[in-house]
C-alpha cells in the first residue's frame, strides 16, 4: 500500500466525505506521524503548544526560514492581559457559583467534586484583588503613554493579590477545574459560560510561574519589561467601528520578553534531542548565536550556488549630483538628500530591466520620501519609465497590490514595474521576485543596530531565487562602506561588494552586467523547479549548556548555498541529555525609556 502526505484540503475533502472534523483529526493523527509540519511559533509558544498536545521530548525539530527566530521567542515568552479579561474571569466565577448553587439541571449526574465553595470564594477574591491592584497603578499620560517597570515587578504585584509561588500550583488547577466543569454543563440558557476569561487568566499564570527559582527570577529581572496603560475599548460611531481609550480605568498589563534566549530556553527545556535552525538570511551570525543562548561548537560552511556573473552588487554613496547619500536620522528629512535618492531612483530605472524593488528602513521614511517626490516632480518622472506601487500595511490591500505588480511586470506594453516596500515588512518577508520580477534591489538605511543588517539581508534575499537567476544589489548609503556594516552582511555576499567612485561609473557597470545576463540567463530558459541543485546545508553541533549560562561561547554560523535561498544558513543545536521571536510596539517603549 503506497503512502500519501494528506494536506489541509484532502483533509477538507475527507472530513466532508467521512463526516469528521478535518482539525480534531489532524491533531489525533499526529501521534502516529514521525514527521509533522506545523509554524514554528506553534513551537515556540508554549501555550499553543499545550492546547495542541506538542510532546518534544527526544524530538528532532527543524525550524525552516529562521530568520526571525529571535522575534518568535520573544513573542512566545511573553503575553498580555486586560482588565476586562480580569472582569470576565470574575463573571466566569460567579456563573459557575450560581450553576452549583442552583436546582437547575445539569448536563451530568453529579456536582464536580474536585471544586468546593471555598475554592470558589478564594478565587473569586483573588481576581477581585488582582483587578483592584492593577486599577490603582499611577499611569503616565505623556507620550509615550504607559508606565514600565522591571520584569520582577509582575511578582509584587501579584503577591499585593495574595498570587504567590505557594499558592499558584493551588489558583492554576481550582482555575482548570472550573473551565471544565463550565465547558461539560448545559451550553443554553441565562448561567451558560465558556471559561474564557478564566482561560486567559490561567495562561497567564502558567507563564508568570514557568520558573520560582531566585535564579528564574533573575533572569527575568534582566529580560522583561511590564507594562501598564489604558486600556482601549472599540466602540461603534455611525458606520464604523473607532478604538477609543476606556473612561472607566480599564487597564492592559503586558508581560514583555526582551530576551529572545529565554524562549529558547523554554524550548529546549521540552528535552529535544536536537534543534536544526535553517534560513537563507541569518547573518550577522555571532549576535544570533549570542541572543539565542547556544554554544555552538562544530559547523560546515559551503558557498553560494549562482556565480559572479549572476550577481552585481554596487554600494554607491552619492547621487548623480555628487549629494552624499546618508540616511541617517538627521539627514533623513533633509531635502537635497530625498532629492538625490529620487533622482538616482530616476535614471537607475533607466538601464535596470524589468522589475525594481526599492527598501526603506520604516514606513514613515517612504512616506516622506514618496511626498517629496511627488512635490519636486520625480515622482512622475519615474512612474513615465516604470509605475510605482507601494506596500500597504493591510495584509488584504498588500496581496492585491502584490497582483497588481505581477501583472505589470508581464504587461510587454510597460518596462517593468517598481515596487517600494519596508524592511522586514510584508515584502522582504517571504515573497518570490525570482527572475523578471525583481531585477534590483536598491536601499539606505540607518546601520547603527544590529536590526537593521538583518533587516537588510533578509531584503536582499528577494533578488536571487534559483541558481538560474540574477538580479543586481544596490546600497544607496555611505554607511554601507562601513566596515562594522560590511562585515555583517552575509557571507557569501561580502565577496561580491564593490565600491563605486561616482554614480556614472555604476550606471556603466549596470549596463554591461544586465546586457551579459539576459543574453546569457534568459527567462524563457529557466529551469523547472524539480531540477533545481539541491540545498547544501551547514551544520552546527551545540552541545547542552547549564540552564542560564550566560557565558555562552559566540562561534560563527556560516552561510552556505541554496538553490532556492540567498545563503542556506543552518544551525543544529544538540542536546547530549533530554532532561533539559519583537514586536514593534514593545521595542519602541522600551527604547522610549532608554533615552
Amino acid at each position: 500500500m503506497q503512502l500519501t502526505v494528506t494536506d489541509i484540503e484532502d483533509l477538507l475533502e475527507l472530513g466532508s466525505r467521512h463526516k469528521f472534523c478535518p482539525y480534531f483529526m489532524s491533531r489525533e493523527l499526529k501521534h502516529q506521524a514521525d514527521i509533522v509540519f506545523m509554524p514554528y511559533n506553534y513551537l515556540l509558544d508554549p501555550l499553543i503548544r499545550k492546547v495542541l498536545g506538542v510532546e518534544l521530548s527526544n524530538s528532532v525539530v527543524i525550524l525552516d526560514e529562521g530568520h526571525n527566530i529571535e522575534k518568535n521567542c520573544e513573542e512566545g515568552a511573553s503575553f498580555q492581559i486586560k482588565t476586562s479579561d480580569i472582569a470576565l474571569a470574575i463573571e466566569d466565577v460567579t456563573g459557575a457559583m450560581k450553576l452549583i448553587s442552583t436546582d437547575m439541571p445539569l448536563d451530568f449526574s453529579e456536582e464536580p467534586k474536585e471544586i468546593s465553595p471555598e475554592d470558589l470564594c478564594c478565587l473569586k477574591q483573588i481576581l477581585l484583588d488582582f483587578e483592584k491592584e492593577l486599577d490603582n497603578i499611577p499611569l503616565n499620560h505623556q507620550p509615550p503613554e504607559g508606565t514600565n517597570f522591571d520584569g520582577t515587578y509582575i511578582y509584587t504585584l501579584l503577591e499585593k493579590a495574595g498570587i504567590k509561588t505557594n499558592n499558584f500550583h493551588y489558583l492554576i488547577a481550582v482555575t482548570t477545574n472550573i473551565i471544565q466543569f463550565l465547558t461539560t454543563v448545559s451550553r443554553n440558557g441565562p448561567f451558560a459560560r465558556k471559561g474564557v476569561g478564566l482561560q486567559v487568566f490561567e495562561n497567564f499564570l502558567t507563564l508568570v510561574f514557568s520558573g520560582t527559582s531566585d535564579e528564574f527570577r533573575e533572569k527575568v529581572k534582566m529580560c522583561y519589561k511590564v507594562h501598564i496603560m489604558e486600556e482601549e475599548v472599540k466602540k461603534k460611531r455611525g458606520d464604523s467601528w473607532m478604538k477609543v481609550t476606556s473612561k472607566f480605568g480599564g487597564r492592559v498589563l503586558s508581560y514583555w520578553c526582551f530576551n529572545p534566549g529565554f524562549g529558547m530556553d523554554m524550548l529546549m527545556d521540552k528535552g529535544l534531542r536536537c534543534l536544526i535552525l535553517t534560513s537563507g538570511t541569518l547573518a550577522p551570525l555571532r549576535p544570533l548565536i549570542s541572543e539565542l543562548g547556544l554554544n555552538v561548537q562544530v559547523r560546515l560552511e559551503n558557498p553560494h550556488v549562482v556565480k559572479g556573473d549572476q550577481i552585481c552588487v554596487k554600494i554607491i554613496s552619492s547621487g548623480p549630483d555628487s549629494e552624499i547619500l546618508n540616511s541617517n536620522y538627521q539627514n533623513r528629512d533633509n531635502p537635497k538628500y530625498l532629492s538625490s535618492l529620487g533622482r538616482s531612483v530616476l535614471n537607475l530605472c533607466r538601464v535596470i530591466p524589468n522589475g525594481l524593488l526599492i527598501f526603506f528602513p520604516s514606513y514613515p521614511t517612504m512616506a516622506k520620501c514618496e511626498e517629496h517626490w511627488r512635490e519636486t516632480g520625480l515622482w512622475g518622472n519615474i512612474c513615465q519609465i516604470k509605475p510605482i506601487l507601494t506596500e500597504p500595511k493591510d495584509k488584504h490591500a498588500f496581496s492585491n497590490a502584490m497582483t497588481d505588480y505581477y501583472s505589470k511586470i508581464g504587461d510587454p506594453t510597460l518596462k517593468g514595474a517598481i515596487f517600494m516596500g519596508v524592511c522586514r515588512g510584508k515584502l522582504s518577508e517571504g515573497l518570490d521576485f525570482a527572475d523578471a520580477n525583481g531585477r534590483a534591489f536598491l536601499k539606505g538605511n540607518d546601520w547603527y543596530t544590529l536590526e537593521a543588517t538583518r533587516a537588510v539581508n533578509q531584503a536582499v534575499g528577494r533578488v536571487i531565487r534559483h541558481r538560474h537567476d540574477y538580479g543586481a544589489i544596490l546600497l544607496l548609503d555611505t554607511k554601507f562602506n562601513y566596515f562594522n556594516v560590511k562585515s555583517q552582511m552575509s557571507k557569501w555576499l561580502q565577496d561580491h561588494i564593490r565600491v563605486v567612485n561616482n554614480f556614472g561609473e555604476a550606471m556603466r557597470d549596470l549596463r554591461v552586467f544586465f546586457k551579459n545576463a539576459e543574453a546569457k540567463f534568459p527567462v524563457t530558459n529557466k529551469p523547472p523547479a524539480s531540477s533545481n541543485v539541491p540545498a547544501e546545508f551547514e551544520m552546527l553541533n551545540v552541545y547542552k549548556k547549564n540552564k542560564f549560562d550566560s557565558s555562552i561561547s559566540s562561534q560563527s554560523l556560516a552561510s552556505t548555498s541554496s538553490s532556492e535561498s540567498m545563503d542556506g544558513e543552518v544551525v543544529i543545536h544538540k542536546r547530549i541529555s533530554s532532561s533539559i521571536l519583537t514586536n514593534n510596539s514593545k521595542r519602541k517603549k522600551n527604547q522610549s525609556d532608554t533615552k
